[in-house]
């Protein structure tokens, strides 16, 4: 049996592990999944009137009730009593 040359393979290892690691760190195409947050409206009592946000990084959540515009605001923990925590729309 002929004895194998390491330089003879080399080439062929640099090219193999190249193409694997472009592979490997290629990035996703999958946007995230977006999870509604629940937020709250301050109307016509403290954190009574659900609503859903993405909270995603975008302008304040904001509803329309009854041709008035009002900030969406979530809870800092679900026991709270008041909503102070602010909420975003996604920019999509």
């Amino acid at each position: 049996m002929k004895n194998l040359n390491l330089k003879s393979f080399l080439p062929g290892l640099v090219m193999l592990i190249a193409i694997t690691g472009a592979f490997a760190f290629q990035k996703s195409d999958e946007k995230p999944s977006v999870v509604a947050e629940t937020g709250w409206v301050d109307h016509p009592a403290p954190c009574t009137q659900p609503v859903e946000c993405e909270n995603q990084g975008g302008p304040i959540c904001t509803v329309m009730l009854n041709n008035t515009e009002y900030d969406v605001k979530g809870k800092f923990n679900p026991s709270d009593i008041t909503c102070e925590r602010v909420l975003t729309r996604s920019l999509n």
